[in-house]
């Protein structure tokens, strides 16, 4: 299958949390990017209502093991998740530092924990601005350093913290 670039890739599950709705008409504003999307369908009623254009491409469950290599051929990642409070889930996405750790363009939305990362990734406040923000794969983000965010570091921070009080 020859796709045609850039590649704009999601790699996760398929939930509510996508915005069903951003990513129709991103996809309709950029027709000559292909959507790669990798990961488990967890609500069939949202993959559904996904439309399967001719620039969409479900590629499946893929396992953990397999995974980067297919976000190694992403040209842009993406984290299309819906703002509305309703639906966030409060997380703080591990999918997006992932992401950060390839030195790739990030375009996502203003949600689940992304607004703590602007300075590293391209925040987009609706279709427009996310067809724009994919429009190139230059990243002009500044890099993450990913040991700050570690799990190491932040139980240090965590035990200090404990230690003052």
């Amino acid at each position: 299958m020859k796709l045609k670039v850039p590649i704009v890739g999601f790699g996760g599950k398929i939930t509510q949390l996508i915005d069903v709705e951003l990513l129709n008409k991103t996809m309709k504003l950029s027709p000559t990017h292909s959507f790669v999307f990798v990961g488990q369908i967890l609500d069939k009623k949202v993959y559904d209502k996904i439309e399967k254009a001719d620039n969409f491409y479900y590629l499946g469950d893929k396992h953990y093991d397999e995974y980067p290599n297919y976000v190694k051929n992403f040209d842009i990642c993406i984290v299309p998740y819906v703002v509305s409070k309703e639906k966030k889930s409060g997380a703080n996405s591990i999918k997006v530092y992932e992401y950060l750790s390839t030195g790739k363009k990030v375009v996502g939305t203003l949600s689940n924990g992304l607004e703590d990362l602007e300075e590293h990734l391209y925040i987009a406040k609706d279709e427009k601005e996310f067809a724009l923000a994919i429009g190139q794969t230059i990243n002009n983000k500044k890099l993450i350093n990913l040991d700050i965010h570690s799990w190491s570091t932040k139980v240090d921070e965590f035990i200090k913290v404990l230690d003052e009080y």
